[in-house]
């Protein structure tokens, strides 16, 4: 899920902050084995490829022999343009009223 939603924002030219990503490691069993987590204050944009560049290093530095589930969330996302935000929602098939007004800022 988080791959599919960086690669959403990444094709809609977006840029993320107020972020944290959180992997938790499994045992044979899908039982927890600790996690590892990334946070990126609502001051610091941060480009969709060195997010997924960060969880790649993440995972193979402290978890290369675990499974892994890996959460994504961000308060912030910033769009090139109005109409890559408009292609965004439709892309995962929202409408502009799934929004509050006070979320969209131009």
């Amino acid at each position: 899920m988080p791959y599919k939603e960086l690669a959403l924002l990444g094709k809609h030219k977006a840029n993320i902050s107020d972020v944290i990503v959180t992997l938790y490691k499994l045992d044979g069993n899908g039982g927890d084995k600790g996690w590892v987590q990334l946070m990126v204050d609502s001051g610091t944009k941060v480009e969709i490829e060195k997010i997924e560049k960060s969880i790649d290093d993440i995972r193979t530095t402290f978890a290369s022999e675990a499974n892994v589930n890996v959460n994504l969330e961000y308060n912030v996302a910033k769009f090139e343009t109005g109409q890559n935000f408009l292609d965004w929602v439709a892309d995962k098939k929202k409408v502009l009223k799934d929004f509050k007004e006070q979320e969209i800022i131009q």
